[in-house]
């Protein structure tokens, strides 16, 4: 029910404000792939082609060049071959050495922290943070790994960020605001419902 909820808010926020279908789409399409991801149902994986597909086309629309990279040439592919791996395993898989997926999240902030000291652009600091979070989070998810949703919890934190100063300067980008922020509360409602599903 949240769900439609959701995506009844993001209608008729996009009519209100006279969004362009292009976010729309992505809006409708992203908040569908990731819930059906929390609920771990592959069918969420034909949503995410067609979200990262037209989101990465409006990044680049937008001048936010590391995500339209990230969509396009990783996103996309990792969401294709998640799907066929998660069509031959229903297992969650848990890390076995959590050293290196621990030594990636420091590099990413190091990285984020170096990029603004050195540009001083808060928008470039947040894509690439949301960005890098996002390349180590979508590699877990399609092997179907728990400690996806931490990294999800911190990528989408900053894409709100992101499209919240975006949306200010231009209200047409609101669908898509909505649906960072549904991310981020759906990626704590998958943290939850994962770890229900993997105690059992």
């Amino acid at each position: 029910m949240k769900v439609f909820i959701c995506l009844l808010i993001v209608l008729i926020g996009s009519i209100y404000f006279k969004s362009s279908l292009i976010s729309v789409v992505i809006s409708l399409c992203g908040i569908l792939y990731t819930y059906l991801i929390a609920k771990k149902s592959r069918l969420g994986y034909f949503f995410g082609i067609i979200n990262v597909t037209l989101y990465g086309l409006l990044l680049y629309t937008q001048k936010i060049y590391v995500g339209c990279i990230y969509n396009l040439f990783y996103s996309l592919p990792i969401l294709i071959y998640g799907y066929y791996y998660w069509s031959n395993n229903d297992k969650i898989n848990t890390l076995k050495n959590k050293t290196l997926y621990n030594i990636l999240i420091v590099v990413v902030f190091i990285v984020g922290f170096t990029n603004f000291i050195t540009s001083s652009n808060i928008l470039t600091t947040l894509d690439i943070l949301a960005s890098l979070f996002g390349c180590i989070g979508i590699y877990l998810l399609s092997n179907k790994y728990i400690e996806q949703w931490p990294i999800w919890i911190m990528s989408n934190t900053f894409n709100v960020i992101l499209w919240v100063v975006l949306t200010v300067s231009l209200i047409n980008n609101l669908p898509v605001l909505l649906m960072w922020i549904f991310y981020l509360i759906n990626s704590i409602y998958g943290y939850i419902n994962w770890h229900k599903s993997l105690s059992k």
